[in-house]
C-alpha cells in the first residue's frame, strides 16, 4: 500500500466521521431543538425558539452538503492526479518563483469563491428569507461578495507573496520568517480592520444609550483590556451581510474598538442588545 492511497484512506475517514458527528448533532437538534429547557419555561417563548431552531436545521444541513461538495473536489484534485497537472500549468505562466506561488494560491481561492456562490445565494434568499431574517438585496449582495472579494485577494497575494518572497531569501530558516510575517501582518490588520475594512460592510456611530459606554469601558477596564473607542452598529446590517460577516470576522479576528450591535425598537425609542 503506497503513502498515497494510506493519506487518501486517512482522509476520507476524517471527513466522514466529521460528518457522522455533524449529522448526530442535527438530528438531535431536529428532534429536540424545540423543547425549551426545563427552568425556562416563563423566559423563552416556545414559538420563537422552534422557529429559531427549524431555521438552525435547515442552514446547517446546507452548510453541511456546501462542505461535503468542498470536501469530495478537494479529494479529487490532490488524489485525482488533477495537483500535478494544475502545478505544472501554474509553472508555465512565469518564471519568477514567487508569482507562481501567488497564482497557484490565488486561482484555487478564486475557484472555492466560484464554488461557494450557489450555496451563499441559497441561504440567503431562500432559506433566510422563509424564516425573515434576510434583509440583503441582490444588489447588496453582489457589492457585498466584490468588496470581501478584492478585499481577500488583496490578502492573499499579500500573505502568499511574502511567505514565497522569505522562502527564496532564506530557504533554511524560511518557516521562522514567514511565522513573524504572518503573526506582525495579523496584529496590523487587527488594528486597521476597525477605520479601514469594516466600515465597507457596517455602518457604525457612537453608543446612544446613556451610560452604556461608560459601563462597557468599567467592564473591559476590570478584564483587563483597553479599548480607543466603543461603537454601535445596527444589528440589520448583520442581516443585511450574512456572507460577509464570518468572512470579514474570520479574516481579521477581533478588532482592537468595542462594538457593540442593536436593534432599534421603535415602540420605545431607544436601542437594546440583540
Amino acid at each position: 500500500m503506497t503513502v498515497t492511497v494510506i493519506l487518501f484512506i486517512l482522509s476520507v475517514f476524517v471527513l466522514a466521521s466529521g460528518f457522522w458527528l455533524r449529522s448526530i448533532n442535527l438530528s438531535h437538534l431536529r428532534l429536540h431543538g424545540a423543547e425549551v429547557p426545563p427552568g425556562f419555561e416563563g423566559t423563552i417563548d416556545a414559538e420563537s425558539l422552534a422557529r429559531a431552531s427549524a431555521y438552525t436545521f435547515e442552514k446547517s444541513r446546507v452548510e453541511m452538503v456546501q462542505s461535503a461538495v468542498d470536501n469530495v473536489l478537494l479529494l479529487v484534485f490532490m488524489f485525482g492526479g488533477l495537483l500535478g497537472l494544475y502545478d505544472r500549468w501554474v509553472s508555465s505562466l512565469a518564471d519568477s518563483f514567487v508569482v507562481n506561488g501567488l497564482l497557484f494560491f490565488l486561482f484555487l481561492a478564486l475557484a472555492e469563491t466560484l464554488i461557494d456562490i450557489p450555496f451563499s445565494i441559497y441561504l440567503t434568499f431562500w432559506v433566510e428569507n422563509r424564516y425573515g431574517f434576510n434583509a440583503t438585496t441582490q444588489k447588496l449582495w453582489l457589492t457585498d461578495l466584490i468588496k470581501s472579494t478584492v478585499i481577500s485577494v488583496l490578502l492573499l497575494c499579500l500573505l502568499v507573496a511574502g511567505a514565497f518572497t522569505f522562502i527564496r531569501w532564506s530557504p533554511g530558516f524560511w518557516w521562522l520568517w514567514v511565522w513573524g510575517f504572518f503573526a506582525v501582518t495579523s496584529l496590523f490588520l487587527m488594528y486597521i480592520a476597525p477605520y479601514v475594512i469594516e466600515p465597507l460592510f457596517f455602518k457604525f456611530s457612537p453608543v446612544e444609550e446613556k451610560g452604556l459606554e461608560e459601563d462597557i469601558r468599567k467592564l473591559m477596564e476590570r478584564a483587563g483590556v483597553q479599548v480607543s473607542r466603543v461603537m454601535q452598529v445596527d444589528v440589520k446590517f448583520f442581516y443585511s451581510h450574512p456572507p460577509v460577516v464570518e468572512r470579514v470576522q474570520g479574516l481579521l479576528g477581533k478588532a482592537k474598538n468595542g462594538c457593540r450591535p442593536v436593534d432599534r425598537d421603535p415602540s420605545k425609542g431607544r436601542t437594546k442588545d440583540s
